[in-house]
């Protein structure tokens, strides 16, 4: 059986209980800034990974067009060229550069 003095040992006392309290609401307070933290450096190394592989995606485009043969640079220019003009100009820049480059060839092979 329980006597009250043994129910009053066992009942926390108020300043034990606010000893607690405070120290639970110390501990979340901490976690949360913790966790805080850890987030704004997730975060932050996200943002760095982003701008790295945005960096080296535009030093192989770079390169890239550095490694290009001058001939492939020019017909690609040209190709903007004609891209603009009208459908029925587009036809006509086609066929008569088939035609110089047809001719050349048969020079280059006789």
């Amino acid at each position: 059986m329980l006597s009250e003095k043994n129910v009053e040992e066992n009942e926390p006392q108020p300043s034990s209980l606010m000893l607690e309290h405070e120290t639970t609401k110390q501990k979340l307070t901490t976690d949360s800034k913790t966790n805080k933290k850890v987030k704004r450096s997730d975060s932050l190394v996200e943002v760095l990974n982003k701008r790295s592989q945005e960096r080296n995606k535009l030093m192989e485009e770079l390169t890239k067009i550095e490694d290009d043969d001058p001939i492939d640079v020019f017909f690609k220019g040209l190709a903007l060229t004609v891209k603009q003009f009208s459908p029925e100009l587009k036809v006509k820049a086609k066929l008569d550069i088939l035609r110089i480059v047809s001719e050349l060839e048969l020079k280059n092979n006789h």
